[in-house]
């Protein structure tokens, strides 16, 4: 008991300690604080990469033991406002996971990104995530996405909807981010665009025994949300919900579905005019699949 004692009042006077160290100012102030960074900075580097959110909990792809940090630009300094974060990679390279550093609306829980080359050549787009928050300043939080792709060497852009990624001298005017990834087995220039979006999409869906489901979504303009429609075989009703693109890379697709409140995964065909998958719904067997028109 004498031990245990010992070792609480060691952990008490190093909490004290750590409250000390951060001034009050810093508490109160609009902007990260720079030795609240710091702290949460080093933490992020310590512990190992992993998932936590559903989105990212099926992905898992940056837990690998070869994943290792490729990029960081994170300083204490204060923040201004940007919409992209560049980085460069001087190896063909599998990118597994990326953070930002973003300020978020008070009810925002994702934010669509792009990932392309110099050329404006797009390589993935999807969306980020929110993660770990300053506990002072819940608005800063970090923007977390895993676009599991392998890429050329050369120069990158992540792309956010809005200006919201910190930045400042310190890092360039580059808004502040961290990849992890590994070297890659693919060669350079080997891979590949993701296909467009397209602005309808015609759908199957069977189940074993011959019931299907055929529908049509409709891309709400340049956004990643479809109006969605189906009709029944067996019993003819029709029905409709709404379908979010979460992720999609060179050759996968993963999309979620408001009223099932589950996700559906495809397989992008190699000529990116079709796609096949499942559904966490689905039976065992049951597939769906996608014709892309871009009319």
């Amino acid at each position: 008991m004498k031990t245990m004692n010992r070792h609480a009042r060691i952990l008490a006077l190093s909490c004290a300690a750590l409250a000390l160290a951060l001034p009050l100012q810093s508490l109160l102030a609009g902007r990260p604080t720079g030795r609240f960074i710091d702290l949460i900075d080093q933490a992020m580097r310590d512990m190992p990469v992993r998932r936590t959110d559903d989105a990212r909990t099926n992905r898992g792809a940056a837990s690998s033991d070869s994943t290792r940090l490729l990029v960081e630009n994170w300083n204490p300094q204060g923040c201004g406002f940007t919409d992209h974060a560049q980085f460069s990679l001087p190896q063909a390279t599998r990118l597994d996971r990326i953070d930002l550093w973003y300020n978020w609306a008070q009810q925002e829980r994702s934010s669509r990104y792009r990932l392309a080359n110099t050329n404006g050549r797009v390589f993935a787009e999807g969306l980020l995530a929110r993660d770990s928050c300053d506990p002072y300043q819940g608005a800063w939080c970090v923007a977390t996405g895993s676009p599991r792709i392998s890429l050329p060497a050369g120069s990158y852009t992540i792309q956010t909807e809005r200006p919201r990624v910190c930045q400042n001298p310190a890092s360039r005017g580059q808004g502040f981010i961290k990849a992890w990834g590994s070297s890659s087995k693919s060669s350079p220039g080997s891979a590949q665009v993701v296909p467009l979006l397209g602005s309808h999409w015609t759908i199957y869906e069977e189940i074993p025994g011959g019931r299907n489901w055929k529908g049509s979504w409709i891309r709400g303009g340049s956004s990643n949300t479809f109006d969605a429609q189906w009709r029944d075989s067996l019993t003819g009703q029709s029905f409709t919900d709404v379908i979010e693109l979460r992720e999609i890379t060179v050759n996968t697709v993963r999309l979620y579905r408001q009223g099932t409140k589950g996700f559906y995964s495809g397989t992008i065909s190699p000529d990116r005019k079709s796609i096949r998958g499942g559904a966490s719904w689905f039976p065992q067997g049951a597939f769906w699949t996608a014709q892309i028109s871009r009319d």
